[in-house]
């Protein structure tokens, strides 16, 4: 048993099957039912936190601010999660692709909301596009779309930030959603970070800790017409 894949392990126990996706000979691991599914869920969730109550605490806290639209301190949890992914599966990132590395950063974040309670989907496919991460928060519907910038260099983050706003307005995939709310989120892949988020017209900026100072967290820093507008100043778009 310990030759084992763990993949193959794992579905030969019956915690995962095989499915196939509707492509000729293409095929996917997948959870049998919901209870594996829940159940796994819930052990990977015990990697973001050191107990159940710095659990619960930061569950009510990320509520409470999404329902006062505190989204400086939404983001700050985000960086918290994904600051608990492994170090060793951040190496290498030029070799993979970027929705390799948009799922990176997206799938602790889903493992989170779902494991929360909170009703979430994850890669809607349909005609019109596909957010990454759906959040029915009711009225509002949540729509958290994932950028990674492999370099780090300011000019290629901020333009990911456009491009996440292009791609969203070009397919219109906010369209079928009751209330939705786009919020772009802008990784820098050589730190390991979310650098800038958009949402509801406004641009926010991570903010390093100093020592002895306050934890990092994120401040408002532009309206996002006015951000756009700077980098095609910038980019030499505007003259």
């Amino acid at each position: 048993m310990q030759s084992l894949e763990p993949a193959l392990f794992l579905c030969q126990a019956g915690y995962l099957t095989v499915k196939k996706t509707g492509k000729a000979l293409d095929y996917c691991l997948t959870y049998p039912n919901l209870e594996v599914r829940t159940a796994m869920l819930k052990l990977v969730k015990h990697n973001f936190f050191d107990s159940e109550a710095e659990q619960t605490a930061q569950v009510e806290r990320f509520c409470s601010n999404l329902l006062k639209s505190n989204f400086a301190d939404v983001f700050t949890t985000f960086c918290h999660i994904i600051s608990r992914n492994p170090r060793k599966d951040f190496e290498d990132i030029e070799a993979k692709s970027d929705f390799a590395l948009e799922c990176f950063y997206r799938d602790p974040i889903f493992i989170f909301l779902r494991t929360a309670g909170y009703k979430v989907d994850i890669e809607c496919h349909g005609n019109l596009g596909q957010p990454c991460i759906v959040l029915d928060f009711t009225p509002k519907t949540f729509l958290f779309d994932f950028k990674v910038s492999k370099s780090g260099a300011s000019y290629d983050i901020k333009k990911k930030i456009k491009e996440s706003l292009g791609q969203t307005f070009d397919t219109n995939y906010p369209g079928p959603y009751k209330n939705p709310a786009l919020v772009s989120l802008i990784v820098n892949g050589k730190l390991r970070r979310i650098e800038y988020a958009a949402v509801a017209g406004d641009v926010y900026e991570f903010v390093q800790q100093e020592f002895d100072g306050p934890p990092a967290t994120f401040q408002r820093i532009s309206d996002l017409g006015a951000f756009l507008e700077q980098f095609e100043v910038e980019s030499g778009q505007v003259n």
